[in-house]
């Protein structure tokens, strides 16, 4: 998707990088959330950024998100951003069957002060088959289906997307929300 409402690198993330990040579900103990509604089939955990074990040995990540998230804003949407990471990362595995439907991460009430959100592929994408990422934009539907392992696409969190239904493998996204006041 190469549009005014979406920002895309390539090779943010070294395949080394993107295991080291798959790897944290099996550091924290927290239970996965395994969704099963009409808005999502997938299995969701939660990493704080807050602890000490992350901070200690993945201090790089959220330095790099932090540096892509106020650079691509700079460029292109200039809104007003907090300093800090304000939400917990997810890291969000889909299966066979699994899908994302039609949605936004704006959210209401403490949600709404949600700006830009971000997908980092952390598969490979010769390792699952659908899973096309879609987003409803002001030209119309677009289909993302060139992310390959270790790239962000950062996108406006108002903006409407979709997963397809996965039908083969496993994909799995690093998904990450930067907050700042309000819209005016």
């Amino acid at each position: 998707m190469n549009s005014i409402n979406s920002a895309f690198s390539t090779n943010l993330f070294t395949t080394e990088e993107c295991n080291a990040i798959k790897n944290l579900k099996y550091i924290f103990t927290t239970t996965p959330i395994i969704e099963n509604i009409h808005i999502r089939s997938s299995t969701v955990y939660t990493i704080p950024l807050a602890a000490p074990l992350l901070t200690a040995k993945m201090d790089w990540l959220s330095k790099k998100l932090m540096q892509v998230f106020f650079t691509f804003n700079a460029k292109l949407w200039n809104y007003e951003l907090y300093e800090s990471v304000q939400e917990d990362l997810k890291l969000l595995v889909y299966k066979k069957e699994n899908y994302y439907a039609w949605h936004s991460d704006f959210g209401v009430q403490g949600q709404s002060h949600r700006k830009l959100s971000s997908l980092i592929l952390l598969s490979d994408p010769k390792e699952y088959i659908g899973g096309e990422l879609r987003f409803l934009e002001n030209t119309g539907e677009s289909i993302v289906n060139n992310l390959k392992k270790g790239d962000i696409i950062i996108f406006p969190s108002f903006l409407m997307y979709s997963l397809t239904t996965l039908k083969a493998g496993t994909l799995e996204f690093l998904h990450l929300n930067w907050y700042g006041p309000s819209f005016k």
